[in-house]
C-alpha cells in the first residue's frame, strides 16, 4: 500500500496473487486520491507479453521457478 505524497499522486494497492503452481505474481491497482476512480490495473494473468515477461523475472532469477533444484542452480551460478 502506498499513499500519495504530492497533489497529482495516487494510492497504489499491491497484492501478491497465485499465477499457477508455486509462482506468485503482483497485481497493482492505482486509485485516484480525490475521486476514488481506478486509474490503472496491472494484472499478471491478463497482461500482455511484456507484462508476462516481467512477471517471470523474479521466479527465474531467484530459482523459485524450478523449486529446490532451481535455487541450488542459482546459488552455484552465483558462486561461480
Amino acid at each position: 500500500f502506498s499513499v500519495p505524497h504530492a497533489a497529482d499522486d495516487s494510492y497504489i494497492f499491491t497484492m501478491h496473487v497465485d499465477i499457477g503452481g508455486i509462482f506468485l505474481g503482483r497485481r497493482q491497482i492505482v486509485v485516484d486520491q480525490y475521486s476514488g476512480a481506478i486509474r490503472y490495473v496491472a494484472d499478471p494473468i491478463t497482461g500482455g507479453a511484456g507484462n508476462v515477461f516481467l512477471q517471470w523475472q523474479w521466479p527465474l532469477h531467484s530459482g523459485q521457478a524450478l523449486g529446490l533444484t532451481g535455487r541450488i542452480l542459482v546459488l552455484v551460478s552465483g558462486l561461480a
